[in-house]
């Protein structure tokens, strides 16, 4: 009965000394895998990061080769500088100039706005003073 009680106590023995040393193991594992986790989160955020720099990068590319056309050059020139053509006529209709004063805009002055209506068209149209 004595060798069996050795027996039993050496098998508990070896395995505490083995538990002793998977614990570290064990842990080291764990923390591994908690490592290992966090950078395939990292990863997928940088993924997304890197995808959307490059729709940027993409979308600039392509302004950049519409502001370098001369389609922006004269869409420019006719919208934003209200420039025209030598063989057209320009027409800026007064309600569209805002911030201007209506003398600067070529439109009516005080005196102007005394007079009747059918004078004012008459001299829009034949550029005449009433």
């Amino acid at each position: 009965m004595l060798t069996r009680l050795r027996t039993s106590v050496s098998w508990q023995f070896l395995f505490i000394v083995i538990l002793i040393f998977l614990m570290p193991l064990t842990v080291d594992i764990n923390e591994r895998i908690r490592t290992l986790r966090r950078m395939r989160q990292e990863e997928a955020r940088l993924n997304q990061a890197v995808a959307a720099a490059q729709a940027e990068h993409k979308a600039l590319q392509e302004q950049l080769a519409y502001v370098s056309s001369e389609a922006y050059v004269e869409e420019w020139a006719r919208i934003e500088a209200r420039m025209v053509r030598p063989d057209e006529v320009g027409i800026v209709p007064l309600w569209t100039v805002q911030g201007a004063s209506a003398s600067e805009a070529g439109g009516e002055t005080e005196a102007d706005a005394t007079l009747p209506l059918s004078a004012r068209w008459h001299s829009l149209f034949f550029d005449i003073a009433p």
